[in-house]
């Protein structure tokens, strides 16, 4: 195992591991219920992949579903930055608004203010 990548490419085409279908599978499901713009693509995903899936099917998968790979160096790491903070910015505008503070004073009427001149 000197080289990650030959060896990464014979893992390729045997079939992962059940944690890691299991997990992936309950990372898709996440995906889909948390990004409805990706429902769709995950369902897909989902369905066409074997009952035992080689880790092909779940690299493919995840490929699919992110829209394609970018490199975690020199500029993606700009467009990654900005892609989640317009999906923050997103989330927030989709977020309930808090109800109005309530006020703990009583509300003032005459009889109120009559009391507190005197």
């Amino acid at each position: 195992m000197d080289d990650v990548f030959k060896d990464a490419m014979k893992q390729i085409f045997r079939e992962a591991s059940p944690d890691l279908t299991q997990g992936f599978k309950k990372k898709m499901g996440f995906i889909q219920d948390q990004d409805k713009h990706r429902k769709s693509t995950v369902q897909k995903c989902l369905d066409g992949m074997s009952e035992t899936p080689p880790l092909l099917e779940l690299l493919v998968a995840a490929y699919v579903v992110n829209g394609g790979i970018f490199f975690k160096h020199g500029e993606s790491e700009t467009e990654d930055l900005e892609y989640k903070e317009l999906m923050e910015e997103m989330e927030g505008l989709n977020r309930p608004s808090p109800p109005p503070a309530r006020s703990t004073t009583a509300p003032t009427s005459p009889d109120n203010l009559a009391a507190e001149e005197v």
